[in-house]
């Protein structure tokens, strides 16, 4: 039932975005973690109430979620060029306005808290739904230049260390925070410094757990996997070298093997001009 379940999952975000909207006006709270600020009290409440609740990442999983059902459902559309370049648009405007929308708070400008609610309940989401139409394009061919870029064998290492560097950068940026013995001065240099630092450091811790868990759990699940789904080369009807034994019966009806389709001793078939026409008729 996938209207039902495309109708349920939009509930769930919508619920969730509302629940962080609310909480950030009860409690007012700035929409993101705001470091610069200076209020450590804002900071680790906005980390507590908002931050670290499951539902506040829901919109961001179940777009994901979504976009895996359009990817396999409709990896061979076709999008008109208007339509193209229109998603093109509306995802470059909603990841920039995610990333650079909390600017104003950032330096201290006022706000309302109804816009500030807004912001909050809804810039996560909203950058998932730019990159997932990146994804889609590329995925359905309408990529361009972006897919070149994406699916070049240059980051086709990186590409592998992925999804480790994002469960083990926070670990990176804790010991970073936690091992600080004085304040850190906030300036466009330091800040710079920080970031390159911090991804240096991940992605050399990343690759030896890359290579001692990710890989082999990845091989494991091939394994498994590879045995239960049937081959996409084999017949609809013969599957792991066998037949059906209601079809194997029939074969062997016909002077011909089980295993298979071909003859298991020759036979004289009469009224029969090939063999195709029995496999046809098998089928």
């Amino acid at each position: 039932y996938p209207k039902l379940g495309l109708s349920l999952i939009c509930s769930v975000v919508l619920v969730c975005s509302v629940v962080v909207g609310v909480l950030t006006f009860q409690w007012d709270l700035p929409p993101t973690i705001q470091v610069s600020s200076g209020n450590s009290g804002k900071i680790q409440d906005t980390i507590d109430v908002v931050h670290m609740k499951t539902f506040t990442h829901a919109g961001p999983y179940y777009v994901g979620i979504i976009l895996g059902f359009l990817m396999i459902k409709y990896k061979d559309a076709k999008i008109s060029k208007v339509t193209n370049i229109c998603g093109w648009c509306a995802s470059t405007v909603l990841c920039l306005t995610a990333v650079y929308g909390a600017h104003r708070w950032n330096i201290g400008e006022p706000h309302g808290p109804l816009l500030t609610s807004i912001f909050a309940a809804l810039h996560r989401t909203t950058f998932a739904v730019g990159v997932g139409w990146v994804t889609f394009a590329c995925v359905t061919g309408h990529g361009g230049i972006v897919n070149k870029i994406l699916s070049s064998s240059l980051l086709a290492p990186i590409s592998r260390l992925t999804f480790m560097i994002y469960l083990l950068h926070s670990l990176v940026i804790w010991v970073r925070m936690g091992s600080l013995r004085e304040r850190l001065y906030f300036s466009h240099y330091n800040m710079l410094y920080e970031y390159v630092g911090n991804i240096v450091t991940t992605v050399i811790l990343t690759v030896p757990f890359y290579l001692l868990l990710e890989a082999p759990l990845s091989n494991i699940e091939r394994l498994i996997f590879s045995k239960v789904r049937p081959s996409k080369d084999e017949s609809p009807i013969k599957q792991n070298g066998h037949l059906p034994d209601n079809i194997a019966q029939s074969a062997n009806g016909f002077g011909m093997d089980k295993e298979g389709l071909e003859p298991a001793t020759p036979v004289e078939l009469t009224g029969v001009k090939s063999l195709d026409l029995v496999q046809n008729g098998l089928h």
